[in-house]
């Protein structure tokens, strides 16, 4: 084995090939490569061939990986030697790819395409701050789940349910949104505690402060908006701000439409899974929902697909664990990562999957032959779990201190 160097650039990189001998007549070799630019890339075959695009011409029969080394036969010399030609491609171009290789068809999905705005405008790792998901989830407009509820009620049975739930997405967004103050954001948390997560979200863009008025035609007002003399934008008539326990004029948090939108379509477990995935391995890419077209006709919707640890990832990300206790569910989200020749399946939820369904879980991922990646509430929100303890103590030294006083 010999060694030799590798200068990598943003595009094609060029690799000296040194031998331990002076060729004398044309023969084959075996080039293998290994080093710190190939670690962070899956070993998969549609990988080798994008690294040695450049250089295809001296490669004799395609690359492939021998374990985590490219193996290259190669005719000796060629025509430029000893120089070989080879790029080494960024995430963000090689998840297309494999998704490429696997499918027919690949597109973004509805909540895909609003994730990746998101993650483009914004630092979703803020999503996994202390109480900064349950503040958004308690700030959205329930625009989907009432408005399918209302069709149901109107034409029961008439529409399938994926078919309402695009309805929902396309007409559903005429109620006004909903906005609180830290007080009344979130049940069971002091005003302390839920205030830094409602800025946090400010922070991002996500929500915006105001005030709010009594008039019931518009009672919201932007802080930016507000003058020395509440005034009603939608009638004009004089009111007063709203006062925390009527003292002084308390601060109200709305989210804006976008991220309304986002929160209500479920986009908001996607990014938080992609932000966990992402402060464990910084090298790495994600889509947060792909629809997929197989060869054989077959559509389906894979809620986060990329590149993780130098390994394909796939799998599914739910509100409520309760989501993989359908029948067969667990089953068919792991043979859509073998579709998609992922090597890891990711299995995650906000709140805790029970071990019935995480023992289902790896019985599966063993039979497909894939890693088992499990993120639940210890994972994506570790700090709530600490400050549930820390509220619980805090309750009852309170309750132990009045029971003194009586």
């Amino acid at each position: 084995m010999k060694r030799s160097g590798f200068r990598q650039f943003a595009g094609p990189s060029r690799f000296d090939v040194k031998l331990p001998v002076t060729l004398q007549h044309p023969a084959a070799g075996l080039l293998r490569l290994a080093g710190e630019p190939f670690n962070g890339l899956p070993k998969h075959p549609v990988v080798a061939r994008m690294i040695t695009e450049q250089g295809r011409s001296q490669i004799r029969l395609p690359a492939s990986w021998h374990g985590d080394q490219l193996q290259m036969p190669v005719s000796l010399p060629w025509l430029d030697w000893p120089r070989l030609t080879l790029t080494i491609p960024k995430l963000v171009e090689v998840v297309p790819r494999l998704l490429d290789d696997a499918t027919n068809k690949f597109e973004l999905s509805t909540p895909g395409k609003i994730g990746v705005t998101i993650t483009q405008q914004s630092d979703i790792g803020a999503l996994l701050d202390l109480l900064v998901v349950e503040s958004l989830t308690a700030l959205k407009t329930e625009r989907t789940e009432h408005f399918i509820k209302a069709l149901d009620h109107r034409i029961p049975g008439r529409i399938p349910l994926y078919e309402a739930k695009e309805l929902a997405r396309e007409f559903g967004g005429r109620m006004d949104r909903k906005f609180r103050s830290a007080t009344n954001a979130l049940n069971h948390w002091r005003p302390q505690q839920v205030t830094p997560a409602l800025e946090r979200a400010c922070e991002q863009g996500w929500a915006e402060r105001g005030l709010g008025l009594d008039c019931e035609q518009c009672n919201f007002i932007p802080l930016q908006a507000s003058t020395s003399q509440a005034i009603c934008p939608a009638c004009s008539a004089p009111d007063r701000y709203g006062r925390d326990n009527g003292k002084s004029v308390e601060i109200m948090y709305r989210l804006n439409g976008f991220i309304d939108r986002a929160v209500d379509n479920g986009v908001l477990t996607h990014l938080l899974v992609v932000a966990a995935l992402q402060k464990r391995a910084p090298d790495s890419h994600f889509r947060p929902g792909v629809d997929i077209v197989f060869d054989d006709g077959d559509t389906k919707e894979v809620d986060i697909f990329g590149v993780y640890e130098g390994k394909v990832l796939a799998g599914e990300a739910k509100v409520s664990a309760i989501e993989f206790a359908n029948e067969g569910r667990i089953r068919r989200d792991i043979e859509l990562s073998r579709r998609l020749k992922a090597d890891v399946h990711v299995m995650a939820a906000i709140d805790v999957i029970p071990e019935p369904l995480l023992e289902e879980a790896r019985e599966h991922c063993g039979m497909a032959g894939l890693e088992l990646l499990v993120l639940h509430e210890p994972d994506l929100r570790p700090r709530l779990a600490e400050a549930r303890t820390a509220r619980d103590r805090q309750a009852e030294h309170q309750a132990r201190t009045q029971q003194r006083r009586r």
